[in-house]
């Protein structure tokens, strides 16, 4: 029986990245904080007038593999395989983004990376008071403008039930619409893949938790799809007359290094 596509999920939630050929993806994306400088006061009777810094820029993110696939003997199995690839991609997508993968190093961009971190609490809050206290820190960084709440959909079930009028459904500029919080117009992005997992030097899974991320809006680049053993004779275990199909694409997740990444423990 044919799966669902989930409901949430970060290829569509994310920004699409400014355009890249597909060639380019494979070196990595850079984030440049153009937009971090806040700005200065001066009267005109100071000297030395303040100067915007020189624009800095964080280290290339290189590409994550999302593979899907089938081994069928049975009618089509490359359709098969297609369709699994395009409902995996979303949770695979999700876990990179959150927790990446065992190994990662410590510069890459994911959201329970300690190396990137400002951990807002030193205890757990409430639901209500860790989003509040996440957008307060997120409001005296860079411009102070609007990013992206992570969490569980636990967690953001337990928050839209507490707080059903602060969040909005609205589209933002480039059309789609998202779950956003009224006042400030951080979107809450609680996909599919996403554990609420603990900051995680190592990177990969751990246990479950109700931890919450605050990043500034976060962009991907999806590459195309890539077909392997995508023919008839190739592939075939000739014991048991049985195709392997992959097929694979590449994603990078970015955002800005004006800010830390934001942290609190919810308590749930």
């Amino acid at each position: 029986m044919p799966g669902f596509r989930p409901e949430a999920s970060v290829l569509d939630l994310t920004l699409s990245g400014p355009s890249l050929g597909n060639a380019e993806i494979e070196f990595g994306v850079v984030a440049r904080d153009q937009d971090c400088w806040p700005g200065a006061t001066w009267d005109c009777d100071e000297s030395g007038k303040p100067t915007p810094p020189r624009v800095t820029q964080g280290l290339p993110q290189p590409p994550t593999w999302l593979i899907g696939g089938a081994v069928d003997c049975g009618v089509d199995p490359a359709a098969r395989a297609n369709r699994h690839a395009d409902l995996a991609q979303h949770r695979l997508a999700g876990e990179t983004l959150w927790f990446g993968r065992s190994g990662w190093t410590p510069d890459r961009l994911r959201l329970n990376n300690p190396a990137l971190h400002t951990v807002v609490s030193g205890v757990p809050l409430p639901v209500v008071s860790a989003v509040a206290t996440l957008v307060g820190s997120a409001r005296l960084c860079g411009n102070g403008g609007p990013g992206m709440l992570h969490m569980s959909p636990q967690v953001a079930i337990e928050f839209m039930a507490a707080c059903p009028d602060l969040v909005e459904f609205r589209a933002w500029s480039d059309a789609v619409v998202r779950p956003t919080l009224r006042f400030t117009g951080d979107a809450l992005i609680a996909a599919v893949g996403y554990d609420g997992s603990a900051p995680n030097a190592t990177g990969g899974p751990s246990a479950p938790g109700t931890w919450v991320y605050w990043t500034p809006p976060v962009y991907r680049w999806l590459g195309p799809w890539v077909e392997l053993n995508a023919n008839t004779s190739g592939g075939i275990n000739p014991d048991t007359n049985e195709r392997v199909f992959r097929r694979e694409r590449q994603v990078v997740f970015a955002w800005n290094n004006c800010c830390p990444v934001l942290a609190v423990e919810v308590a749930l």
